[in-house]
């Protein structure tokens, strides 16, 4: 047959391959800053080039008997959505670019997440699709680095094992986690790229943090921090600990160990400290599902506090 056809079962990928060569023949003999997802191509170009990127794109496409819908072309401009992310070039000339989810899409997340909890049901394919959309959010926003551990507890309501059922209660630890993405998507800043002349950047501090639980001593939760700031002139190294107060674990869920949850306690002490807008690395003792904020100071040039 003549054309492609999309019955087949693997059409779509395929068709990928047109126009993936389309996209490198742009590049390669016209020079067009170009990139190819299935169906849709976005071309980026300064002003003084006169849309001409574009137009060879156009013409590719007509040559190659796959002409583009002229109706869901967009005119140039310094900020665009494609494929449901905000590309904003309108801080190119301080060398910076920012990507961002789409205006409204975060909105409509957080309003299916209100929700949920209203209605205390979570169906699975409900969850799969949230799941998702949080994912596809907060890649695009923080380099995937915000909310795997809330985001693995959904998952795991959606493939919960035995029978499911679409009117199930939510449980608490799947409420807490949804109630994570309604507070932090709304205020999850845009994933920034840096380029030409490199900033002078502070070096990264890097934090240590640790914790320790034993119902037989006193006091039975433990937590510490050590703090590695190379641009501090008073002190490189400072360190800090503190007991946990009783009245505080025993607002935990009821279990034999906290050990967990006090690790995710140190992180925040330690963010709490006064470093939290320097801090670029570090590492924990552990994992933990939850967060929790506690207000605790170490002190000034370290020791106990």
């Amino acid at each position: 047959m003549y054309g492609h056809n999309f019955g087949l079962k693997a059409a779509v990928l395929s068709f990928n391959r047109h126009t993936q060569l389309l996209s490198w023949a742009a590049k390669a003999f016209f020079g067009v800053c170009n990139a190819a997802y299935f169906d849709d191509v976005d071309v980026t170009e300064p002003s003084y080039c006169g849309s001409s990127g574009k137009h060879v794109i156009h013409k590719l496409a007509e040559l190659a008997g796959t002409p583009f819908a002229t109706e869901k072309d967009t005119p140039f401009a310094t900020a665009r959505v494609l494929l449901g992310v905000m590309s904003d070039l309108s801080d190119f000339k301080s060398g910076s670019v920012e990507m961002r989810p789409k205006p409204g899409r975060v909105g409509k997340i957080v309003r299916c997440l209100r929700e949920v909890l209203r209605s205390d049901k979570f169906p699975s394919g409900l969850c799969s699709t949230v799941c998702g959309k949080v994912e596809y959010s907060t890649s695009s926003g923080a380099s995937g680095r915000c909310g795997r551990a809330p985001l693995s507890a959904l998952r795991m309501w959606q493939h919960r094992k035995g029978p499911r059922k679409d009117d199930d209660p939510i449980p608490d630890w799947v409420a807490d986690a949804i109630q994570f993405f309604i507070q932090i998507l709304p205020v999850l800043p845009g994933r920034k790229f840096f380029f030409g002349k490199k900033k002078i950047r502070r070096r990264p501090i890097v934090l240590y943090t640790d914790a320790m639980y034993d119902p037989n001593k006193t006091p039975a939760g433990m937590v510490g921090i050590v703090i590695y700031d190379p641009e501090d002139p008073a002190s490189k190294w400072r360190y800090a600990s503190a007991a946990v107060p009783q009245e505080l674990i025993d607002k935990f869920r009821k279990r034999k160990q906290y050990v967990g949850q006090l690790e995710v306690l140190a992180a925040v002490a330690a963010f709490r400290r006064g470093h939290a807008g320097m801090l670029r690395s570090g590492r924990t003792a552990g994992t933990a599902g939850g967060c929790v904020a506690v207000r605790w100071h170490a002190a000034p040039r370290g020791g106990k506090a």
